[in-house]
């Protein structure tokens, strides 16, 4: 499959023009590019981080769950140690401002390509 994708990098509005710089990637994947949900995490007053029951997932390794990095979704294992209204107290392998993916069911590997939306975790 061929897609051809855009990205502007630059938006110079002068007076009487207005500039683009645009560039182009094409390429062949073999797989779709999925559109995921992210949130950005942040810590509590008690210094917690929690990690919505939404985006946590496990295997035979622990828990973990899909950061987005460089467009791509990261597996990271994590250690959580409580539940609470909002999620998984999470205490290794997880920080403040990392983005996570929500509801990760539509990745099938570590670093593939993802489209990435703003989301909203749903408890």
């Amino acid at each position: 499959m061929m897609k051809l994708f855009s990205k502007v990098l630059l938006l110079l509005a002068l007076p009487t023009a207005v500039y683009f710089a645009v560039s182009f990637l094409a390429g062949s994947f073999d797989e779709e590019m999925p559109s995921v949900s992210v949130i950005r995490l942040s810590g509590s007053q008690q210094g917690d981080i929690v990690v919505p029951f939404c985006a946590v997932r496990q295997d035979d390794e622990g828990e973990f769950v899909y950061l987005l990095e460089e467009g791509k979704a990261k597996k990271n294992y994590i250690t959580t140690e409580a539940e609470c209204d909002a999620g998984f107290r999470a205490s290794h392998g997880i920080e403040e401002n990392m983005l996570v993916i929500l509801q990760p069911d539509s990745i099938k590997n570590d670093g593939q390509c993802v489209v990435a939306t703003a989301g909203k975790a749903e408890m």
